[in-house]
Formats: C-alpha cells, sequence, structure tokens
C-alpha cells in the first residue's frame, strides 16, 4: 500500500470539498474530479471511499458529536473549519461536485 499516495488522495479530496463548499469556481471542480474519474492509479471504488471517509467525518462534526471518531484524523483541522462552513451553507454546496464525480465514469 502506497501511504503517502493514499495521504495525497485524501488532501486531493477534501480540497475538492473545500473549493465545492465555498461555491465558487465549479469550472475548475469539475476539471478536477474529472481528472480524479480518469486517475489509473486508483480504482473508481478507491476514490469513492476516500470522498465517503471525508463525508462520513464532515458528517460527524456538523452534528456536533461530544467525540467524534474521524477516519481522517490527520486532517482534523482542515475538516473542522469544512464543517464550520458547511454548517453555515448547507451540505447542498457540495452536491454539484459528487454529482460529477459519480457521473463520469460513464463519460470515460
Amino acid at each position: 500500500m502506497d501511504v503517502d499516495g493514499a495521504a495525497q488522495r485524501r488532501r486531493n479530496a477534501l480540497r475538492i470539498l473545500e473549493r465545492a463548499a465555498q461555491g465558487h469556481g465549479f469550472a475548475q471542480l469539475f476539471s478536477d474530479t474529472s481528472a480524479l474519474a480518469k486517475d489509473r492509479d486508483s480504482s473508481f471504488e478507491d476514490q469513492i471511499s476516500v470522498f465517503y471517509g471525508l463525508l462520513t467525518d464532515l458528517l460527524e462534526l456538523t452534528c456536533k458529536l461530544k467525540e467524534p471518531v474521524l477516519r481522517n484524523a490527520p486532517l482534523a483541522k482542515e475538516l473542522e473549519l469544512l464543517a464550520k462552513s458547511v454548517i453555515q451553507l448547507g451540505f447542498s454546496a457540495l452536491s454539484p461536485v459528487l454529482t460529477n464525480f459519480m457521473l463520469a465514469p460513464a463519460a470515460i
């Protein structure tokens, strides 16, 4: 297992979610998600797993659990900042990115 590669994939996915939560730059977001879908170093299922883990962490943080158990603990500070913006904007800000990522394999 390539630990550095897996960490980079998580950071890249988090960056995509951060951009989506900000609500601008959708052309870049679609480009980034398309690039992820075409990534031959990791499978589509692996990428979905990365996003699932990050979104699960966001859900735990936005629910304000007393002791959230984060799957991506090394990204805790970034996830906490993203959770604050998601609380302000709502999860709907992330939907265009997730929709494009889910549809991207059909275009390959």
